[in-house]
């Protein structure tokens, strides 16, 4: 009987490091996995570019940032969020200074 004791707990104590680093390499291989399909799971909506003539609609950017859209001809006004404004100004402003540059 104390053969047998003797032999399970030296097999334990070497199985013990190997069942160990499976666990770890298994919880790191769910995690990459997650990881790699986690961004697919979620469609993203793609934006659609609208162009018009500028006599319909009018564009301004208040004090706050935010960026409003106004259609002259039904009157609707559109308001997007202080990021959207400030990065339309940006791009607005680099376009009327890059050609003065060269």
């Amino acid at each position: 009987m104390q053969k047998v004791q003797l032999v399970f707990s030296k097999l334990q104590q070497r199985l013990r490091p190997v069942i160990e680093g499976l666990l770890v390499a298994g919880i790191l291989y769910i995690g990459f996995v997650c990881g790699k399909t986690f961004p697919g799971l979620f469609h993203r909506q793609q934006a659609t570019l609208i162009i018009t003539q500028a006599t319909t609609h009018s564009v301004s950017v208040t004090d706050r940032g935010e960026l409003i859209i106004l259609d002259r001809n039904t009157g609707a006004i559109q308001m997007f969020a202080p990021e959207i404004g400030e990065n339309v100004f940006r791009a607005y402003a680099n376009r009327m200074v890059q050609p003065n540059l060269k």
